[in-house]
């Protein structure tokens, strides 16, 4: 007697749509967000300048990165334009505002629990001393 599971069959008949979806999750795990023309070397040929500072006289202040600033964070090996999407550009220099970081594209859960939470409301009601992310966790 043979027995036959239907989700297979599916996948047989459509075993294109099957290689497609299994090279999605390849990918996905395998760390798609790093791929990107643009590697921390890039972006270290300016912000590893200590005298690199803001020309926004809005915003004034360093723009130097330590090198070494995240070889001891768990982000150690996510490039930088993961997080600072706008700054993946092709024609340096990236603008100089960038959108502020939004750790919650990776971290959601937490972005949800500090969303209910009295700091969270805080922030988003555009306190000036509300606490984001980086105040506890940091960079």
């Amino acid at each position: 007697m043979k027995i036959h599971f239907p989700f297979l069959l599916f996948f047989r008949i459509n075993s294109k749509i099957f290689q497609i979806l299994t090279l999605i999750v390849i990918l996905v795990f395998s760390g798609i967000n790093n791929l990107s023309a643009q590697g921390n070397d890039d972006c270290f040929m300016c912000h590893d300048d200590p005298d690199l500072v803001s020309e926004n006289p809005q915003r004034k202040g360093s723009l130097y990165v330590q090198p070494t600033a995240l070889d001891h964070s768990v982000h150690k090996n996510i490039l930088c334009a993961s997080c600072h999407a706008d700054a993946a550009v092709e024609d340096y220099p990236h603008p100089e505002n960038l959108k502020p970081v939004n750790c919650g594209t990776c971290h959601e859960a937490a972005r949800t629990n500090f969303l209910r939470g009295v700091h969270g409301r805080a922030f988003q009601s555009n306190d000036k001393n509300a606490p984001d992310c980086k105040e506890c966790h940091g960079g």
